[in-house]
């Protein structure tokens, strides 16, 4: 939702662009919410009232949900709000550097999908693509509050 706030303002901004990035974030937060409902929904009460099977699918459906398969979401959702910020003439140089490297981690989750095991197994790049994405938030606050 970030993009709307950098280009809303931002006079020329390409407005495809920032309803796109909108269109992608939605998108992204619809999927995490709907992959996370079984495992609330089913593996969190106790773990006696589910099969231990049943569970443990449940939470590796969740750990895929919210590392590699969202990760193509937020590579592109990145790439366009900060393609907005360039646009509108606010991306500084850290928040370039920021999104570079948040879609760099993107990229490291998305080939580890398919492995099963070591540090990124099931695309989860150990948890760095987290921090990147805060990381790329905070250079795109400080960004606009520059502007």
């Amino acid at each position: 939702m970030a993009v709307a706030a950098v280009a809303a303002e931002s006079t020329g901004a390409w407005l495809s662009l920032r309803s796109f990035s909108v269109a992608i974030a939605t998108l992204g937060s619809m999927f995490l919410t709907i992959a996370f409902l079984p495992t609330v929904a089913l593996a969190l009460p106790e773990d006696d009232e589910l099969d231990r099977g049943a569970s443990g699918l449940l939470h590796q459906a969740a750990h895929l949900a919210t590392w590699s398969v969202s990760a193509p979401l937020a590579a592109i959702f990145v790439a366009a709000t900060t393609g907005a910020a360039w646009k509108a003439d606010i991306a500084a140089p850290a928040l370039l550097l920021a999104a570079g490297v948040k879609i760099a981690t993107a990229v490291v989750e998305i080939i580890g999908t398919g492995q099963r095991s070591g540090w990124n197994a099931g695309g989860w790049a150990r948890g760095t693509s987290g921090y990147a994405t805060v990381a790329w938030c905070a250079a795109l606050l400080v960004a606009r509050a520059d502007a």
